[in-house]
């Protein structure tokens, strides 16, 4: 009993830590989208870059929803916006 009891705790003190994580990913995320949004201000079009979902977070199946919803915050501002999706993958490009 003491054993199973050991478990729920740590269980409980991970799912704490998973919280406080996915709280301050979101602020930042939250605050990346007021500053793309402060900075573009007289743009007629806002083409945001996103990062490209993590494969080792799939296993939690709340994480599309919060990938998406901070696509949303990224986005989230008065103009239009166009979000790219790279391949992750740096490279460079030379024009002769």
């Amino acid at each position: 009993i003491a054993a199973a009891a050991q478990e729920g705790d740590e269980a409980m003190k991970k799912s704490e830590e998973q919280q406080r994580r996915f709280i301050a990913d979101t602020k930042g995320r939250l605050k990346l989208g007021e500053t793309i949004a402060n900075h573009s201000k007289k743009a007629s079009l806002v083409c945001i870059n996103i990062p490209v979902p993590r494969k080792d977070k799939m296993v939690d199946p709340w994480y599309p929803y919060q990938y998406m919803s901070w696509l949303d915050a990224l986005s989230h501002h008065d103009k239009p916006c166009l979000l790219i999706h790279g391949s992750n993958v740096d490279c460079l490009t030379f024009y002769s």
